[in-house]
């Protein structure tokens, strides 16, 4: 079972990935509803 400074980076990683897909997502969507 991995455990400790692995497991931290880990989860740090999924949250950099999350934001770079919600960040994909979200400046297309702001600009087309700014028009």
């Amino acid at each position: 079972m991995i455990d400790g400074p692995t497991r931290s980076i880990h989860i740090i990683t999924v949250l950099f990935v999350y934001l770079a897909v919600a960040l994909l997502v979200a400046v297309p969507a702001i600009a087309w509803l700014r028009g």
